[in-house]
């Protein structure tokens, strides 16, 4: 009996581990509107994907529903912990342009001496913050032609703690 029992607690540790914080993080998309004015949009970060998806919203164009693909599970591991009964967090996303290297000690990382394909594509820069957790994380958008493994998925700092995806 003990072993299903032991068998039965591990499963429920897993679940509730991978179940823990929210699924779904609004956030605020921020772009140049040009003239010195920046225009913000509703967007969604979804860290977990589940059947049916998040209920549909009128005002969040369909696009900035981002699904995140965290295979190291940084974000979530984030949120683990992100008691029901605290406030939502402040999320914020805003484009990021990854520039090359210009040290010549850099030249010397890659066949091409250049930035890797890899780094091509769109990049975010997203921060959330709230009284429970405070980071921002680097994400490269992944189109369906673009499923070939990256030098970098995705880089998340929190707090004086680094993770970095590789």
């Amino acid at each position: 009996m003990k072993p299903l029992f032991l068998l039965l607690a591990v499963a429920l540790g897993l679940l509730s581990a991978v179940s823990a914080g929210p699924a779904v993080i609004e956030c605020w998309l921020v772009e140049d509107a040009g003239r010195g004015r920046l225009a913000k949009r509703p967007a969604a970060l979804l860290l977990r994907q589940g059947p049916g998806g998040p209920p549909p919203r009128p005002d969040l164009d369909p696009e900035l529903y981002l699904k995140v693909h965290d295979p190291a599970g940084a974000l979530q591991a984030a949120f683990r912990r992100y008691p029901r009964s605290a406030p939502a967090p402040h999320c914020e996303i805003g484009h990021y342009v990854p520039f090359p290297a210009s040290a010549d000690w850099a030249r010397s990382l890659t066949p091409e001496q250049s930035c890797p394909r890899a780094l091509d594509g769109t990049w975010l820069v997203v921060s959330i913050s709230s009284p429970v957790v405070s980071l921002s994380s680097l994400l490269r958008s992944q189109s369906e032609s673009q499923r070939e493994s990256a030098l970098i998925t995705m880089a998340t700092e929190e707090g004086r703690r680094r993770n970095i995806c590789v």
